[in-house]
């Protein structure tokens, strides 16, 4: 079995703290899924306005409260336990910054847009709840289309797996779908090897999730483009 992802820990924006899992210079992208961060931002602090290109992204709000405005004219707050997304398209700028009241915590994912979709136009989802599933062993808050409320250009399953101790989840993808798991309490293990929170695990479409002791993780899965990946800062061309 392989090792898992480990993140870095960087500092970002205005006074925000965040666990990059991809990329870093021990593990590149997972086609489709180019950019991964947990991030942690006091009162007044967080990401002003900067641009993207080239991608859309996803944002899961663990706690607090976050404000996305963009020069599209929106101008939303998202609270703990909503979903928002973008599509940067041929381009975009955008801030979220957190309230002055108290800290936010929270998920940041991005996916690359396949070469053909590089120049569409940027776009908004607003924030919405995942869709929660509740089955034997397991609960599924779905995040993406169509099931979850997110709809990306790109086909793709992202949603927050909470997994009960010697219990087994198994995500209906298509074998050659990849992507990863990401942590956040308890243990995980997959083929690829086993990860603790804060760590990470590479994921093909069609393996089981296992955990003895209990888990809760994101996991993204979805369908690779197959085309070089060309990262520039806040720009994927």
């Amino acid at each position: 079995m392989s090792s898992p992802i480990r993140p870095d820990h960087l500092e970002e924006g205005a006074s925000a703290s965040v666990r990059r899992l991809l990329p870093t210079a021990r593990q590149g992208p997972i086609d489709p899924f180019v950019f991964f961060d947990h991030f942690h931002a006091g009162a007044g602090a967080g990401f002003p306005d900067h641009p993207h290109r080239g991608f859309e992204a996803i944002t899961l709000l663990l706690a607090g409260e976050l404000r996305h405005t963009d020069n599209l004219g929106n101008d939303a707050t998202l609270r703990a336990g909503e979903v928002q997304a973008f599509s940067a398209g041929r381009g975009m700028v955008h801030a979220e910054m957190v309230g002055a009241e108290q800290a936010a915590e929270g998920l940041q994912l991005w996916i690359n847009l396949p070469r053909a979709l590089k120049g569409i136009e940027p776009g908004y989802q607003r924030p919405a709840r995942p869709r929660r599933v509740v089955a034997a062993g397991f609960e599924l808050l779905l995040i993406t289309h169509p099931e979850g409320p997110i709809r990306l250009h790109t086909p793709a399953l992202v949603a927050l797996l909470e997994l009960a101790p010697g219990e087994t989840f198994t995500p209906r993808a298509p074998e050659h779908w990849r992507g990863f798991a990401y942590v956040l309490r308890g243990r995980l293990r997959c083929h690829a090897g086993e990860a603790g929170a804060g760590e990470g695990l590479r994921l093909e479409g069609g393996n089981p999730l296992l955990s003895e002791e209990g888990a809760f993780a994101l996991i993204a899965l979805g369908q690779p483009h197959g085309e070089p990946i060309l990262m520039r800062g806040p720009y994927v061309d």
